[in-house]
């Protein structure tokens, strides 16, 4: 008898065990292929360098981010971005003019490129990125420094909190701004038109649909070969003619890249220098 309900124990304890490791394996799977629709950074020809803090404001009283749209007294109607600082004082709002990629914190966007290096062999050259903030740790100095991720470290903590105080204060008077208005909510900014350069992508249906492991290992390969044909393409990739040209011909409808015509070959090429996926939603 008590070996009989030791051995049943035993069983049901085994079962559940199984079952928690199955279960867990499909949430880190769908994790996973998240992950790999939400960050996939290729190298590129010119550096991505340039970026925009415009109507961005950074307001160190929550961690939540926002957006409200604000009726101006002089009725107009004005878009404010109300980006709120974490308590790490890590500004994770980096604003392109053509794009927004934001990052939710250190640790899960070092493991976001972390992985994808291992799972792809990527070296250093392959990412090419700017982060833009203030205080960065010694930690993610030297992780950006392995993959070449460029810092670009501005202190603007004092300057819009000012700015920001200073508007919210114009607002409970309820005074025509005008003037005033500029000259306290103008933003700081970097500024650089990289929208002939950029191609960016936000719809999760393309990136589920298009973005497979085998397509973002074709783009990454025309980005690092240039190759002068589908043929030459397939080959560097070990994959069939036929398969090649259908991913391509996705690739095409989607608008990432073309195909040009060389005498009676067809010359995949990107269409932008630059492909950027938005990271952690959108203001």
């Amino acid at each position: 008898m008590y070996f009989e309900t030791l051995f049943i124990l035993l069983f049901k304890l085994s079962f559940l065990v199984i079952f928690t490791i199955l279960k867990n394996g499909i949430k880190y799977q769908t994790f996973i292929n998240k992950l790999l629709l939400r960050i996939i950074m290729f190298k590129h020809e010119v550096e991505l360098a340039e970026f925009i803090i415009k109507n961005s404001w950074i307001i160190d009283e929550d961690l939540t981010l926002i957006e409200k749209e604000i009726n101006i007294p002089s009725e107009r109607e004005v878009n404010i971005n109300l980006l709120f600082k974490n308590k790490s004082d890590k500004y994770w709002a980096i604003e392109l003019k053509n794009g927004l990629i934001l990052p939710e914190n250190v640790s899960t966007f070092i493991k976001h490129v972390g992985f994808l290096s291992q799972k792809y062999n990527l070296n250093r050259e392959s990412f090419n990125l700017v982060l833009i903030g203030d205080n960065f740790s010694k930690e993610v100095k030297f992780f950006c420094s392995l993959f070449n991720i460029r810092l670009v470290e501005l202190n603007l903590v004092d300057e819009l909190n000012n700015r920001i105080k200073a508007y919210i204060e114009n607002l409970k008077k309820k005074v025509a701004l005008k003037e005033s208005f500029e000259e306290n909510i103008s933003a700081p900014h970097i500024s650089s038109d990289l929208s002939d350069e950029c191609l960016e992508i936000t719809n999760e249906l393309l990136l589920s649909s298009i973005f497979t492991e085998k397509r973002m290992e074709l783009i990454n390969e025309i980005l690092r070969s240039k190759p002068s044909s589908i043929k030459e393409l397939a080959l560097s990739l070990n994959r069939d003619t036929k398969n090649v040209f259908e991913d391509l011909r996705l690739l095409q409808e989607a608008k990432i890249i073309d195909m040009l015509i060389n005498g009676k070959k067809r010359v995949p090429t990107l269409r932008k220098k630059t492909i950027i996926i938005k990271l952690g939603g959108t203001i």
